[in-house]
């Protein structure tokens, strides 16, 4: 049972430095529509101030007893028919293995949940295992802290897989996801689950100090991390997001980017 925050230091040496994280989320390896490729080449790109963490449903993790199960719609893994879910732990960690020193965390998602369920086996907690990076569970808290000479300056992340049904428009999931993020008092909410690469930035405002009082804002972002799962292939293999209207989206992640400066932070996303 998680009951701290994770706090996770970060030294930088100038103020132009910008620390990158990149959320990394529904990749769903093992359908025969992820675009494994495009994930590498997601990963590859990176510096010595770039840090990951995961946020759910990097498998597919659709299997023979699940309803969602179709045969089509998979790769055939090559591997013993009985140790099917070993093996994507094992290959999990494998690709993930030259970033391992610069994971934060894993989390997990809807997709690994219902293996969870199903089969009494925790992917996401044995991929971390593996890997020696702490496992944070669906939602949770962390906390960045920037570390220059003297100066610190926190960034405080929530994160969600994310929840319902998917949304067939932009507007829908950034408005589901705003609403629900204005209820934590977090500097970037980061969430998943809708496949789409969206963000959006404002500042929340607020009084302090005491003689004088004044007004201040902080930056907020609300970021969709994106999705390595293609809605719609040239196979005929049928896909859930055809079957239910879901529009083809951008592959890829996102990246946010965090600057110290002497009077907080600076938040800004690349795509």
């Amino acid at each position: 049972m998680k009951e701290k925050i994770l706090v996770y230091p970060i030294k930088y040496k100038s103020r132009k430095d910008t620390i990158k994280i990149k959320p990394l989320m529904d990749l769903h390896k093992g359908a025969n529509t992820c675009d494994l490729r495009a994930f590498k080449e997601f990963i590859k790109e990176r510096d010595e101030l770039t840090y990951f963490f995961t946020l759910g449903d990097l498998w597919d993790a659709i299997y023979f007893d699940d309803k969602r199960f179709r045969l089509s719609g998979h790769e055939i893994a090559g591997t013993d028919d009985d140790d099917p879910i070993d093996e994507e732990v094992k290959e999990m960690a494998n690709l993930l293995q030259p970033i391992q020193d610069r994971l934060i965390c894993i989390g997990t998602g809807n997709h690994e949940d219902t293996v969870s369920k199903r089969c009494h086996t925790n992917l996401s907690k044995r991929l971390a295992d593996l890997l020696a990076v702490p496992y944070l569970g669906y939602s949770f808290w962390f906390r960045i802290l920037l570390i220059r000479d003297h100066a610190t300056n926190a960034v405080d992340f929530y994160c969600t897989h994310g929840f319902g049904g998917g949304t067939r428009t932009e507007g829908g999931s950034v408005t589901k996801y705003s609403r629900f993020a204005d209820r934590f008092m977090c500097d970037v909410f980061c969430v998943g689950h809708d496949h789409r690469k969206q963000y959006i930035r404002y500042p929340v405002f607020g009084v302090g100090g005491q003689k004088p009082v004044t007004l201040f804002g902080r930056p907020k972002l609300i970021c969709l991390g994106g999705s390595w799962k293609k809605a719609y292939s040239t196979s005929t293999a049928v896909t859930w997001e055809e079957t239910k209207g879901f529009p083809p989206m951008e592959i890829g992640g996102v990246t946010i980017e965090i600057k110290g400066t002497d009077h907080g932070v600076k938040l800004n996303v690349s795509m």
